[in-house]
């Protein structure tokens, strides 16, 4: 009797200890805006999953918008899962007018880069770190 209540409770710790590892193995980006000019920048940023055959709206997992006030930041945590994404962006400075617009193609790396991060420029251009 004590055997099989050692072995049912090993078999119920070893199933967990598994979850755990599972779950940390999962890691999540983060993304950050920073704006280095005088003026307040709205920026709009969309992740998508790549792939020739989904529509956007199959491909869209994250849409937000980053209301980033001048000489400053804004960062949101565990956005996304880390994977590859297409990251597609809208800056607006004082949210009126358009300054910048475009994509690039995000590849995460085993060397713990765990964010995505854009830089304003005084000129309303984004780089993305």
């Amino acid at each position: 009797m004590r055997r099989r209540a050692l072995l049912a409770t090993t078999g119920a710790l070893a199933s967990l200890a598994g979850c755990s590892v599972l779950s940390s193995g999962s890691a999540t980006l983060d993304l950050s805006v920073f704006n280095h000019d005088d003026s307040p920048y709205t920026v709009y940023i969309e992740l998508l999953r790549p792939g020739e055959n989904r529509s956007r709206s199959e491909a869209l997992v994250y849409d937000a918008r980053f209301d980033v006030p001048a000489d400053g930041g804004e960062t949101r945590e565990a956005v996304v899962e880390k994977r590859p994404y297409i990251a597609r962006y809208d800056a607006y400075e004082d949210d009126n007018f358009l300054t910048d617009q475009d994509h690039f193609h995000y590849y995460p790396h085993d060397d713990g880069d765990d964010f995505i991060a854009f830089d304003i420029d005084d000129q309303g251009t984004l780089t993305h770190r």
